[in-house]
């Protein structure tokens, strides 16, 4: 904000990230009907002040984005004024991870904020049926969850539509 109080906008700038394609739909057991992992847009976007960096303002996102194996992965960033802080790819060989969430860590009055987030995402593979998990980052050291284990393959209305492809 400008001292007016009125919002005032930057000229854009650039932040490189590594190269990536779409990711696939995942599999599931029992069934040739997959999970629709959507497409690699940036999705779930937070702008706060990092204390870390200056107390700018970032912006933390992420996508979901085919894997070198072949799965889907969830990559998340943050990005500054300056261009791309912080970065990070959730994925396993075998696992597909889609539809990832980050959310970063912004309790001033305990002073600390600035180096914690969480990160809630789906998984699926051929021997696990779709699931709900969570990854908490804090001071660069990550920690996952199972939240909820799935217990049976999503066969829901969606999937009737001939594409194979079950809207998850």
């Amino acid at each position: 904000k400008s001292r007016t109080g009125t919002a005032v906008l930057s000229s854009p700038s650039e932040s490189a990230v590594s190269v990536y394609a779409d990711p696939p739909s995942a599999v599931q057991p029992g069934t040739t009907l997959k999970l629709d992992t959507l497409d690699a847009r940036l999705i779930i976007a937070w702008v706060a002040k990092d204390p870390s960096e200056g107390n700018q303002f970032v912006l933390w996102t992420g996508h979901t984005v085919k894997s070198a194996a072949g799965q889907s992965e969830f990559r998340w960033y943050e990005i500054g004024t300056g261009g791309m802080l912080r970065k990070g790819t959730l994925s396993r060989s075998g696992l597909y991870v889609f539809m990832g969430a980050i959310s970063p860590d912004r309790n001033g009055a305990a002073g600390t904020f600035g180096s914690k987030a969480g990160v809630a995402f789906n998984i699926s593979s051929s021997t696990r049926y779709p699931s709900a998990a969570t990854v908490t980052i804090v001071n660069g050291v990550a920690s996952a969850a199972l939240v909820r284990a799935g217990t049976v393959s999503d066969k829901d209305f969606t999937c009737l539509q001939g594409l194979g492809v079950c809207r998850w």
